[in-house]
Order: structure tokens, then sequence, then C-alpha cells
């Protein structure tokens, strides 16, 4: 299968070799290919006439997020010649904020996406139409959608092969429009009339919680939502102002930066703000940069783009102190060198902050933690609950907002959340009673499963 891993925008030269101001992205490599047809070496896929029709290709991955704008996308395309050439043999469809990847083993043998997202555009081309050796299709990306107003709103591309005569697809290329290039294309009405505005100011968590916002019936019925990090970028202060000032109700994450964020006042005046609880638990990891000092070093050798996206201060004060690896490693297993953070005496500051936060809220999120986090993997990382700790903040603020209706959410939303998951010690493991984490546990990183000592290793030999 090709692999074309590659994400950048390209700038391809013209007939006379000079380099277009138009922004191009080649597809075609990126696009995941269901079990119909196949891929050729040469990169093109092939369908036969007599494969069931179905979705042939679809995505990309990574996923493609895009600035505002018009788009247009070019297929070059083969079809063998059908009984009739006005028969359509070849389906086109754009969808907006679109998570395709399937969750489950069983759901990815299917090698389906998921029908999520905001469907932009659907059109079916003849044989007739393909002959000419290319389709187009031009659509248009909202501000709702857009790159630069920090939506975080994946697009997926998909080619349905609709069964009437074998197709070879040959490229897929989508082109960034100049005002000048095509004739205006509507902006497509992504927000039905009567919802409220919701903003959800936080971190990382605050984007899982729009995104239930968006595939739960009850809350996208109701509300549009928008996330944005706490932690402004400079270049996305006037879209994130705009969104404050026309907000209906804004949540916010109950984080300390919150009180320094710099655009509070921005904020309607009418607007309703709720607050909701950051969800964490540092008892597992009291080593990470969450918890306590950071590794400042490994944090400066490489930021903002982390190989290791949780650092360890522990690390990164033994590598000051032991300067041979091996040894290094030893204390770091054994945990008995001088000064080592007291971590039974971390968890029982957890457990009076839990609670603390339950009474606060009005809710029991820290009761179930400490009730089920021996028997139970309950957070990837001490910031990334896994799906059920998530499933109980997201039914607190469905109440917060007025929806009476149930909410939940299903094991399918841990796909994302557990992408990174950091091992957990296997001593504090065994001195806090948790009985699913040890020496033979696997975790996922980065696309790999591992155990506690070779992310330890890992990170030792990356960082020197």
């Amino acid at each position: 299968m090709l692999a074309i891993t590659r994400i950048e925008l390209q700038r391809l030269p013209d007939n006379n070799g000079n380099v277009d101001a138009v922004r191009r992205w080649r597809m075609l490599g990126r696009l995941q290919k269901s079990w119909i047809g196949r891929r050729d070496n040469d990169g093109a896929v092939t369908v036969s006439r007599f494969m069931p029709a179905g979705c042939l290709l679809h995505g990309g991955w990574p996923y493609l997020r895009l600035p505002g704008g018009r788009y247009r996308l070019t297929v070059r395309a083969a079809a063998a010649r059908p009984r009739d050439m006005q028969d359509a043999v070849l389906g086109i469809e754009v969808f907006g904020d679109s998570r395709w990847r399937r969750a489950g083993a069983l759901k990815r043998l299917s090698r389906f996406p998921e029908t999520r997202g905001t469907r932009q555009l659907r059109q079916d081309f003849t044989a007739a139409e393909i002959a000419s050796g290319e389709v187009s299709v031009d659509f248009a990306v909202p501000a709702d959608l857009a790159l630069e107003t920090g939506a975080d709103a994946p697009f997926d591309l998909r080619l349905h092969h609709l069964g009437r005569t074998g197709l070879k697809i040959t490229a897929v290329e989508l082109v960034r429009l100049g005002e000048d290039e095509a004739p205006r294309i509507a902006m497509p009405n992504l927000r039905p009339a009567g919802r409220r505005r919701v903003v959800i100011i936080g971190n990382c968590q605050s984007e899982t919680l729009r995104q239930g916002f968006t595939h739960i019936e009850a809350l996208n019925r109701r509300f549009e939502a928008k996330y944005h990090f706490v932690y402004l970028q400079e270049n996305q202060r006037d879209f994130v102002a705009r969104d404050l000032e026309q907000c209906d109700i804004l949540l916010v994450q109950d984080l300390r930066d919150w009180l320094t964020f710099p655009l509070r006042d921005c904020v309607a005046p009418t607007a309703e703000i709720i607050k909701f609880p950051l969800v964490r638990f540092a008892s597992l990891w009291p080593f990470d940069v969450w918890n306590g000092p950071g590794d400042r070093e490994a944090h400066d050798q490489e930021a903002p783009n982390l190989t290791f996206s949780y650092l360890d201060g522990l690390l990164g004060r033994l590598r000051k102190e032991i300067p041979d690896k091996e040894e290094r490693f030893e204390a770091y297993r054994a945990l008995e060198w001088a000064g080592i953070v007291n971590y039974r005496r971390l968890h029982q500051l957890e457990e009076r902050r839990l609670g603390a936060a339950d009474k606060q809220f009005g809710v029991t999120i820290g009761d179930f933690i400490l009730t089920n986090f021996q028997k139970r993997r309950l957070f990837h990382t001490t910031v990334r609950p896994n799906w059920q700790v998530f499933n109980l903040l997201l039914q607190y603020v469905a109440k917060a907002v007025s929806v009476s209706e149930p909410v939940s959410l299903n094991g399918n939303v841990d796909v994302m959340l557990r992408e990174p998951q950091v091992p957990v010690h296997p001593k504090v493991a065994r001195d806090l009673g948790v009985r699913w984490a040890h020496e033979r546990t696997r975790y996922g990183v980065h696309g790999r499963q591992v155990t506690w000592e070779n992310y330890i290793r890992s990170y030792i030999a990356h960082y020197g």
C-alpha cells in the first residue's frame, strides 16, 4: 500500500515552471481505501465492475484541517464503458467536522468510515463526464469550520464506486482557489436557527466536550458549540473575541489561567457563565510535569514538538545526578533515591482535593475515581480520563445548560482519549493497591504498544 505521510501544503509549478501562488494538496496517498478495490503499485486505485457499490476512498489521514475559503477537488479517473454512458458511476462527497476513524477492532475490519460530520456537497458523475479524464467539484469552508478561527473540524473527502462499471482513480487533488478563479460558492448553512451559541474555554478536555455537543443529538439540537484553548494564540484573538461577544453561554474550565485570560472583557454582558471542573488524577503519575517540577532540559531541547508529551520531572533530575543511563534507570525503578516525592502523601492530598471538587460542583466524579481507580484504568494520563469519567463530566455540563434528556457517551470516545497513554510506575501501582498496572502492562504510545520499561528506557535514551 502506498503510504504518504507528508502533510504540508505544497506549491506546484505551472506549465512554465513557475511556482503557483495557489496551494494544493495531493490527496490520493492520504485517503484510506475500503475493502473494495485494490491499490496498485503506482498508487492508483482500481475497482472492477463486479465489486458491489460503496465507499471506495475516504479521509484523509492525518486529518485534513482547512483554512476558510473556496476549494476545488479534482479527481483524475478512467471508467470502463457501461451499458449506458449516462449512468452515474462515480460519486464525490465532502464532509466538514468529520472524524471518520472507526473505533474497535471489528469496526476497523469493515474499512468503512464513520458517518459523522456535516455534508458540504454530494455530486455524482456519469461515464460520459469521466471520459474527459478528470472531474471536479467546488465547495467552501465557512468560518465555523476554518482552521484560522481555532475550529478543530477535519474535512473528509469520499469517493464512491456506484457499481455500474469498473473504475481507476489515478489522482485526487485539492486546490484552494483565489477570489477570481471560480464563481462565488454559497457558504453552507451549518447552524440551524434557534440554537444557542456555546463557547468553551479550557484545555484539551474542553475540545472533547465540544465534540460531545456536536455528536450527541440532545445537545446538538439545542446548541452550536465552539472551543478555544485557554492559552490564547496571538493570531486567534480577533476570532475568539468575536465568539465571546456573540455567545449565549460561556463554559469555563476551572483553571487558574482563566483569571489571566486576556479577552475576559469581551464576553457578552448577557452571556451565562458556567464553570465546570478540570478532571485530573495525579496519584498514578507523581513525577509528571503536571504534578510538580518538570524536565526543563528536555523541554528546551525540542519544544514545542515534544516526542514525549508528558515530561518526567524525576527523570530530568536524575539525568543531572546519575550520568550513567543504566544506573539511572535502576534508580528510577527502585525509587529509593534521596529526595523523591512521597507519592503516598500525594495520594492523600488527591483524596482531599477530589472530595472538595465534588462538593464544590455537586458531582460524584471524585468519588467514582477513588472507588474504582485500583480496579480499572480510569485515566490514561494525569489529565486524560477514560470515557466513563468523561461521561460523568459531560452529564454535569448537560445538566448545567438545562438539558433534561439522557446524555451519554460510549467506549468509542476512548480512541481519542487514550492517545497517548503514560505508563504507571509499577512500584507506585503496588504501593497504592492498583491491580491492573504492573511490569507487563502494555500502553498505547503513538501507535505502538509498549511496557513501562520500554517507555522509560526510550525516554532516557532520547533525552540523554
